[in-house]
């Protein structure tokens, strides 16, 4: 109906976004009195290099860089835009 109204095919080879790491990341709980830190955020236009921000973004998280799915999970709050690589 789309495509007959608007000539818009909505169906078929269309890709949606999918998250890069398994689902059950999204539910892991945080440790007691665990506090979300203020990251420093990276955009890629500073002369600070991917793997200092990385080095600097694990040192934030403190005790919880022991748990891989907080440290994925939690890792785009460190961006100031969207990376797709």
């Amino acid at each position: 109906m789309i495509k007959k109204i608007f000539g818009v095919d909505v169906g078929g080879k269309t890709q949606s976004y999918q998250k890069l790491y398994p689902m059950s990341f999204d539910t892991v709980t945080y440790t007691a009195g665990f506090r979300l830190p203020e990251f420093v955020k990276f955009n890629g236009d500073d002369s600070k290099s991917t793997f200092e921000h990385i080095s600097q973004y694990l040192a934030q998280l403190g005790e919880a860089d022991s748990i891989n799915e907080l440290k994925v999970y939690l890792f785009s709050l460190s961006l100031t835009r969207t990376a797709f690589s």
